[in-house]
């Protein structure tokens, strides 16, 4: 998702706004709090344009090319992304297929745009942010933008959707997945992965895999969503954590996930599987939405 640094003044000032906390899978409600916002936002139409109508044997149109970076210092850029994308984003959600996102006009899913945000006023943020744009105060810093700017209002409703639970395998042992007994703290996430919670005590992602140290199974399980497209639920019991190493199968969906029967030959020899099953689970619904004006 990083690309190249935009330049797109004029900038304006942000309005406070207040949010709505919440979780994809989620039991439980969520509590309305005042949370961080970026002062200054700088939003304009992307200059991805293409026909919805071509006449047949013309060129067809070049895929659009969507750049998203996060600087050190709390700068976002990017361009050419879809409203819809941002909403994604800013609740979480954006690996998961579209269906666990319902309501909203068509062009949420059609018009692009671009968009410059600050932390700071001085444009130079604080000394302590993150270079990532997955973190739970960038996504709610997005989310107040939405409000602001897009008049977005939406919450989550329970409904019964297709996920996928973790459980162990009937009669299988294996002493790779072992308990820690190690008192630990938690370790610093990769920033370009899933904010994880509870943390392991230490992570390391690899292109084909993952090795963990002190991880619950509720956190190997919002690991493994994103991967596969769908929410994952654990329901293997228990809040031990465990040490394991885990390579991913090198083949993928055509929208880059992982398939089912691909993670389950990798969660074998951890004496574990994923299944898909019918659970209420809270499904993002976007009751009204505005398009936004302009900064010229």
């Amino acid at each position: 998702m990083i690309g190249p640094v935009l330049r797109l003044p004029p900038i304006r000032p942000a309005t406070a706004a207040v949010l709505l906390t919440v979780g994809l899978g989620s039991v439980s409600g969520f509590a309305q709090t005042a949370d961080p916002v970026f002062e200054i936002v700088s939003l304009r139409r992307g200059d991805y344009r293409c026909p919805a109508f071509q006449v047949i044997g013309t060129t067809t149109c070049q895929p659009p090319r969507p750049t998203w970076t996060a600087l050190p210092d709390g700068r976002v850029e990017l361009a050419n992304h879809t409203a819809m994308d941002l909403v994604r984003v800013a609740y979480g959600i954006e690996r998961l297929e579209a269906k666990y996102v319902a309501g909203g006009p068509r062009w949420l899913w059609d018009e692009r745009y671009d968009l410059i945000a600050l932390t700071g006023a001085d444009g130079r943020g604080s000394a302590n942010q993150t270079a990532s744009f997955g973190d739970t105060v960038s996504r709610m810093r997005l989310r107040a933008m939405l409000e602001d700017r897009f008049k977005l209002r939406a919450s989550m409703v329970k409904k019964d959707m297709d996920v996928l639970v973790l459980t162990r395998l009937k009669g299988s042992f294996t002493s790779a997945l072992t308990p820690t007994d190690e008192e630990c703290e938690p370790g610093q996430i990769d920033p370009a992965d899933v904010e994880l919670i509870p943390p392991p005590c230490a992570l390391r992602t690899r292109p084909d895999g993952v090795d963990a140290r002190g991880m619950t199974m509720t956190a190997l399980a919002q690991l493994l969503s994103p991967r596969l497209g769908m929410p994952v639920i654990d329901e293997t019991g228990g809040p031990q954590l465990f040490d394991f190493s885990l390579n991913w199968p090198g083949t993928r969906n055509a929208n880059r996930t992982i398939p089912v029967v691909g993670i389950n030959q990798s969660l074998k020899v951890l004496g574990l599987e994923v299944r898909k099953v019918k659970r209420p689970i809270d499904m993002l619904v976007i009751h009204s939405v505005e398009r936004p004006e302009e900064d010229r």
